[in-house]
C-alpha cells in the first residue's frame, strides 16, 4: 500500500519538471561524484558484505542512504545511483510544488525551478550523495500529509531522518508549519511524528552499536584543530559560505528587492505572516546548526525550499521578480563573481579579497568529477585527488 501510494504520487503530470530532468541527465555519466563521502558510502556496503560488520560512512551514520546506495550500485554502478538521486530529487520537487499550491503561493513553478536549478541542488541531484535522498523522503512525507495519510507520512519522515539525522528538526518544524496553516490537526501531527521517531530509532541502532553505545561519539563532526575555529574564523566561514551558497548576485538582488518591499510598507495578512514566521524559524534553526559546523555550503540545501516559500509569500503576484531571481540562480551555475580566496585550501586561517569572475559551482564540480570519473572506490579517489 505504501509503495502504491508513491506510484500514485509520481503519476501526477507537471510538465515543467521535465526541464530539470533534461538538464540533469547528462551528468549521470560522470561517475559517483567529486566528494569523498560518496566513496565512503560505497565502502560501507562493501565492508558489510565482506565482514558482516557495519561501519558508518560518516558520523552519525546514514543507514537508509547507505543501504539504498549499496543495492542500487549492485544493479548499475554510478549511473544507477545517480539516476536514483534524480528520482529522489523529482519527488522532492513535486512535493515542494504541492506544498506551495496548498499554501496558495502564486507562481509556484518559478519557486520550484529556483530549487531545481540552484547550483548546489543541481549537483546534489546528479551525484551519489545523501542530500536529495533526505529531502525527497521529507517532501514525500509532506505530500502524504497533504492527502491526510499521517501513517505513511511518518514512515517517509523516518526514512528522511535515516538518511540525515538533522532532518528530525525539519520534520518537527514542518509539522508546526502544517498546524499553523491548518492543513493537519495536532493529533495527525503527533501520529506522524511518533511513527517517524520509532522507525528512526531503529535506523540508528547499527551506528550506536558501532560506537559501543557511547551515543555522544556519533554527534562529533570532524572539523580539524581548534586553531581553525576561533569566533572570528567561524563567523567568517559562516558568512562566506552562506554567500557562496546563494552567490553574490542573488544575495545583492534579494537585499535590494526586500529593502524596497519594506520601504513600501506592504501589508501581509495574518495567516501568511504566520507562515513567514514558521519558515523563518526553519531558516534560523539550520543556520544555527551551520554556524556550529560551517563546513560545506551543501548543508544549507535543506533551507532552500523554505527560504523560497518566504520569498514567494513576500512577492505574491510579482512574477518578474521571481523570474529575475530564477535567472540569476541559473547563471550562477556557470559563472559567479568571486570576492575571497583562502590562504590555504580547506585549512584557511586568512584570505585575500578582491573582485573577479570565476566558474560557478556546477562547472567547478564537473571539472573535479572528470578527474575521478572512472573511480569505483575510495583509494582510487584519494590517489587521483591528492596527486
Amino acid at each position: 500500500m505504501f509503495f502504491s501510494s508513491i506510484q500514485h504520487f509520481l503519476k501526477k503530470k507537471n510538465h515543467f519538471l521535465l526541464i530539470p530532468v533534461f538538464l540533469y541527465l547528462p551528468f549521470i555519466f560522470l561517475g559517483y561524484g567529486a566528494d569523498s563521502d560518496s566513496f565512503e558510502t560505497l565502502r560501507t556496503g562493501t565492508t558489510f558484505i565482506r565482514n558482516f560488520d557495519y561501519i558508518p560512512s560518516r558520523n552519525p551514520g546514514y543507514l537508509v542512504f547507505e543501504v539504498i546506495t549499496f543495492f542500487v550500485n549492485l544493479v548499475g554502478g554510478s549511473i544507477a545511483t545517480n539516476l536514483m538521486a534524480i528520482f529522489m530529487s523529482l519527488i522532492c520537487l513535486q512535493g515542494f510544488y504541492q506544498l506551495c499550491k496548498t499554501l496558495a503561493i502564486s507562481n509556484a513553478k518559478y519557486l520550484v525551478l529556483s530549487v531545481a536549478l540552484h547550483p548546489y541542488y543541481w549537483v546534489a541531484s546528479t551525484t551519489t550523495m545523501d542530500y536529495v535522498f533526505a529531502m525527497g523522503f521529507l517532501f514525500l512525507g509532506i505530500s502524504f500529509l497533504l492527502r491526510k495519510k499521517e501513517i505513511y507520512a511518518g514512515v517517509a519522515f523516518s526514512l528522511a531522518i535515516g538518511c540525515r539525522l538533522t532532518t528530525v528538526l525539519l520534520v518537527m518544524l514542518a509539522l508546526i508549519l502544517f498546524i499553523v496553516a491548518r492543513i493537519i490537526s495536532l493529533k495527525g501531527a503527533a501520529i506522524s511524528f511518533l511513527i517517524a521517531c520509532i522507525f528512526a530509532v531503529v535506523f540508528y541502532l547499527p551506528p550506536l552499536d558501532f560506537v559501543k553505545w557511547r551515543w555522544w561519539r556519533i554527534f562529533k563532526p570532524v572539523m580539524g584543530g581548534s586553531e581553525y575555529w576561533s569566533l572570528i574564523l567561524r563567523a567568517g566561514r559562516f558568512v562566506y559560505k552562506n554567500i557562496v551558497f546563494w552567490s553574490v548576485p542573488v544575495v545583492l538582488f534579494l537585499f535590494v528587492v526586500i529593502v524596497h518591499l519594506l520601504t513600501k510598507k506592504v501589508h501581509i495578512e495574518g495567516n501568511l505572516f504566520k507562515l513567514i514566521v514558521v519558515n523563518f524559524m526553519i531558516f534560523l534553526t539550520y543556520e544555527g546548526l551551520f554556524f556550529f559546523a560551517p563546513l560545506d555550503p551543501s548543508y544549507l540545501l535543506v533551507v532552500l525550499p523554505f527560504s523560497l516559500i518566504i520569498i514567494g509569500i513576500l512577492f505574491q503576484n510579482r512574477r518578474k521578480i521571481l523570474v529575475a531571481l530564477l535567472s540569476l540562480i541559473f547563471i550562477s551555475n556557470f559563472i559567479v563573481p568571486g570576492f575571497a580566496r583562502p590562504d590555504v585550501e580547506n585549512f584557511a586561517t586568512g584570505a585575500s579579497y578582491g573582485l573577479w569572475l570565476e566558474p560557478g559551482y556546477l562547472v567547478e564540480t564537473t571539472r573535479e568529477r572528470m578527474k575521478v570519473i572512472d573511480c569505483i572506490d575510495l583509494n582510487c579517489f584519494e590517489n587521483k585527488t591528492q596527486n
